[in-house]
């Protein structure tokens, strides 16, 4: 299993409308090749946002890179802040 986390920040009078373009994308996001989920999740700070993303190996999550970028650049005009991608495989689980 390997894991991308993203965090960004997304104007919070616009928080809606970013979710409603992302629900948009739910099939397309449905059909990449190695993609097993993605959970959203507000995080702590005032409009801000974390996606966790869990995909079949680190390759897939390479594949799919351009079509994530894709995807993430058309939700842009809701951000506030330039997205933060960390990734990593799984080392340990419970």
């Amino acid at each position: 299993m390997y894991y991308r986390v993203t965090t960004y920040a997304v104007d919070p009078a616009r928080r809606d409308e970013a979710f409603a373009l992302a629900d948009t994308k739910r099939e397309e996001l449905k059909r990449i090749a190695g993609l097993a989920w993605i959970h959203v999740c507000d995080t702590d700070d005032i409009g801000g946002v974390m996606i966790v993303a869990r995909y079949d190996s680190a390759e897939a999550a390479e594949s799919a890179s351009e079509q994530v970028t894709r995807i993430l650049g058309e939700m842009a005009q809701y951000m506030t802040s330039v997205p933060e991608v960390k990734a990593g495989s799984v080392s340990w689980e419970l």
